[in-house]
C-alpha cells in the first residue's frame, strides 16, 4: 500500500473517531474542502508529508502515527477511558489512588479538543479557595503533561508537603501565586522567584471543569 493511501485510510479513521468530516477539518485546522478533496467519496488530492505532519501536530498525535497501517475498527472506542482519582502526596513526589470510571469528560471530549487522553486525570474539588470560578465537589479535568507555566492559568502542585491549587501569576521577578476566592485574608498570595520553581511539584494544568451541583 503507497504512502497516500495509508494517510487517506488513517484521516477516514479519524474522520469517524470525531463523528464527521467537518468535525475533523474543524479540530485540524483544515478548512472543509480542502480535507474533502483527499479523503471525500472522489479525492483529488493526497496528504503530502508537511501536511501529515500538521495534523499530527494539531490533533497532539504521535509523528508517523497517520504513516502506519492500521484497522479499520479504530476509534474513539479504543483509547483509554479518563479516570476520576484521588491524589497522595508521596516522600518523593505523588500517586493516583481509588480510579473510577467518571461520565463528565469523554475520549471523545477530549480528541475534540486536542488533549492526550493518556495524559489526563479528573479530579473532584475538596478546596474552597477558588470559588465561586471553582466550587466545591465541581470535578476538575488536569492534563499531567502541562507542567510549564502559563502566565494566568490554575495549576495543581505539591509544595511543603502539601497539595494546594493556585492560580500562577508571572511578574517581573517571581510569580504569584493566588485564589480566587473573595476571603483574600484567609489565603494570603505566595510569591516564588524564579529560581526557586524548583521547589514546588507542579502535578498538572486544569483544562475543563465540570458543574456538580449538588
Amino acid at each position: 500500500m503507497e504512502i497516500k493511501d495509508i494517510r487517506r485510510n488513517n484521516l477516514r479513521l479519524l474522520a469517524k473517531r470525531y463523528e464527521s468530516q467537518r468535525n475533523l477539518a474543524d479540530a485540524a485546522d483544515l478548512s472543509y474542502a480542502h480535507l474533502n478533496n483527499i479523503i471525500g467519496k472522489t479525492p483529488v488530492r493526497n496528504c503530502g508529508e508537511k501536511l501529515a505532519r500538521k495534523i499530527e501536530e494539531v490533533l497532539n498525535l504521535p509523528i508517523g502515527w497517520l504513516d502506519t497501517v492500521r484497522s479499520n475498527e479504530i476509534s474513539s472506542s479504543t483509547l483509554p477511558d479518563i479516570p476520576l482519582v484521588e491524589i497522595i502526596l508521596l516522600e518523593q513526589g505523588f500517586a493516583y489512588s481509588s480510579q473510577q470510571k467518571q461520565n463528565f469528560f469523554s475520549p471523545q471530549w477530549a480528541l475534540e479538543n486536542k488533549h492526550n487522553t493518556e495524559q489526563i486525570v479528573v479530579l473532584e474539588m475538596l478546596f474552597d479557595n477558588m470559588s465561586p470560578n471553582i466550587r466545591m465537589h465541581d470535578f476538575l479535568a488536569i492534563d499531567l503533561g502541562c507542567t510549564n507555566i502559563a502566565n494566568g492559568s490554575i495549576y495543581l502542585f505539591a509544595m511543603n508537603g502539601e497539595i494546594m491549587l493556585r492560580r500562577f501569576t508571572k511578574q517581573i521577578n517571581n510569580i504569584k501565586l493566588t485564589v480566587d476566592c473573595y476571603e483574600q485574608s484567609l489565603y494570603p498570595p505566595i510569591e516564588i522567584s524564579f529560581h526557586q520553581i524548583s521547589e514546588i511539584k507542579i502535578i498538572g494544568k486544569i483544562i475543563a471543569l465540570y458543574r456538580n451541583f449538588v
